[in-house]
């Protein structure tokens, strides 16, 4: 929270939350994962913590560095960047923007995974699907219906995908180039690059 310069009560938002359960009323918790210096167990408390808050929606996001905000002129001043990524960008524009991601004790291609697991098994869960159903009018079937089913096509084709060749996984990952310091990708959120950071807590904005 410090880092994120966030002033939240956990205790707050935990009864603002079932006050808008009891009234019927949908919520929506949004959590920031690997924040520069997040530890593992820091995650899972994180993971843990939102899942007790019982939203009805999650939206858990990656942090990265964005162009032009303290966090990322301080890293650029203090080398923890080595490149200034979105001027290069600027300069001479790639076919995505880039992501800037810090590098914790977790590699960047298990947060992610760790994120999307979160959310599918938070949304399957027996109890929250029974709860939510209370919470449907009939007009709303159909689409919870449409989005449960692209979610279930998501989480079948990562299991397989699970089964797919490693070797095939470890040439993907060399696709980009890896910079000293951070984990920078113009395409896609899975290539590491490296830096070690300082620890923050309790990440939910």
């Amino acid at each position: 929270l410090q880092y994120l310069n966030k002033k939240l009560d956990y205790e707050k938002v935990n009864n603002a939350i079932k006050t808008c359960h009891k009234a019927g009323i949908r919520t929506v918790a949004n959590m920031i994962v690997n924040i520069q210096g997040q530890t593992r167990e820091e995650m899972h408390e994180d993971f843990d913590r939102l899942k007790q808050l019982k939203p009805t929606f999650v939206s858990i996001s990656i942090y990265n560095w964005a162009p032009g905000t303290s966090h990322y002129l301080k890293a650029l001043e203090e080398k923890v960047i080595p490149l200034d990524f979105w001027r290069e960008h600027a300069l001479n524009p790639m076919e995505e923007d880039p992501i800037v991601h810090p590098v914790t004790e977790v590699p960047i291609k298990e947060v992610y995974k760790m994120r999307d697991n979160f959310v599918r098994n938070y949304y399957f869960n027996p109890a929250y699907i029974f709860n939510y159903l209370k919470l449907m009018s009939p007009s709303e079937f159909l689409g919870t219906f449409n989005v449960a089913r692209l979610m279930l096509k998501g989480k079948i084709k990562s299991m397989i995908d699970n089964f797919s060749n490693s070797s095939e996984a470890s040439s993907e990952a060399t696709d980009f180039p890896l910079t000293r310091g951070v984990f920078v990708s113009s395409v896609k959120p899975h290539n590491p690059a490296t830096v070690p950071l300082a620890s923050s807590k309790n990440h939910f904005n």
